[in-house]
């Protein structure tokens, strides 16, 4: 038998971003559902005086966080605000 992988899908309300998460940046922006090209984002990574902001140090993987120098790690996030799981799910 193969074993199953990935996770598991589960409406779970979620605690207001973290500071110092990109879901903090994101809410701080008021963008709303938006993508973020990071590769315009690094050349800034190497912070100038003027640029009190602290790169963003993790992100919210279901209703956890990933620890992780977010600007290195990903070419790219996309901000989904809001979503919902749908009533009627079955197992393949």
């Amino acid at each position: 038998m193969t074993p199953a992988f990935g996770f598991t899908i589960r409406a779970t309300a979620l605690e207001p971003a973290e500071p110092g998460s990109i879901e903090a940046a994101f809410a701080d922006a008021e963008l709303g559902l938006s993508l973020a090209d990071l590769h315009q984002v690094r050349p800034r990574a190497a912070h100038s005086d003027n640029d009190p902001a602290p790169d963003p140090a993790r992100i919210r993987i279901q209703s956890a966080y990933l620890h992780t120098p977010v600007l290195e790690a990903f070419d790219a996030v996309l901000h989904v605000p809001t979503s919902t799981v749908a009533d009627r799910l079955t197992n393949m």
